[in-house]
């Protein structure tokens, strides 16, 4: 339960809690997922509507999952997330992260070390995605659109100020 389908289904969560004029500027569809295995989360329009969604490509889904496997493991063998984010670090792939190292072992798939990735999968997906949706409903990218090379993703956190990134947090964390 910690895929593509619970990422759409915590974006639809995040958005019917919403404020109705914070779910004006976004879709009811809020998250478009992708089949690209690179890692991309960012806001996107459909052509002639103003409401924005989430992309969210399964890359990241998976990075996420591996993520927060390795930090599950890390409570059964110590030490384990730390070398994972290094592993992360030195890849030189930057389209496909490398996934956690000896996952073909059983202990790393116990019922207890799978409830606590789900659980982390989720926290970090939630967060994710309710930042991201902060960033569309307060203006965050048509305000900074300008400054944004067209058709170069960059994350939004180049361009926003400590007050914004605060209010994202605010918005975010409510």
């Amino acid at each position: 339960p910690s895929g593509a389908k619970m990422a759409v289904s915590i974006g639809n969560d995040l958005y019917s809690t919403l404020d109705p004029k914070f779910q004006r500027s976004l879709s009811p569809q809020t998250i478009a997922m992708g089949d690209s295995t690179t890692p991309a989360i960012g806001p996107i329009r459909k052509s002639g509507d103003y409401r924005s969604q989430i992309f969210v490509s399964q890359g990241f889904v998976d990075l996420l999952n591996h993520i927060a496997h390795a930090k599950a493991i890390d409570e059964i063998e110590p030490g384990y997330f730390n070398q994972y984010t290094h592993d992360l670090a030195q890849a030189t792939d930057d389209r496909t992260p490398p996934a956690p190292r000896g996952l073909d072992d059983p202990k790393y798939w116990t019922d207890s070390v799978m409830s606590e990735q789900t659980s982390l999968f989720n926290q970090m997906v939630g967060m994710t995605l309710a930042l991201n949706l902060s960033h569309n409903y307060l203006d965050h990218y048509a305000r900074h659109a300008s400054q944004m090379a067209p058709g170069k993703p960059e994350p939004i956190n180049n361009f926003i100020d400590a007050s914004e990134w605060e209010a994202s947090i605010r918005c975010a964390t409510q």
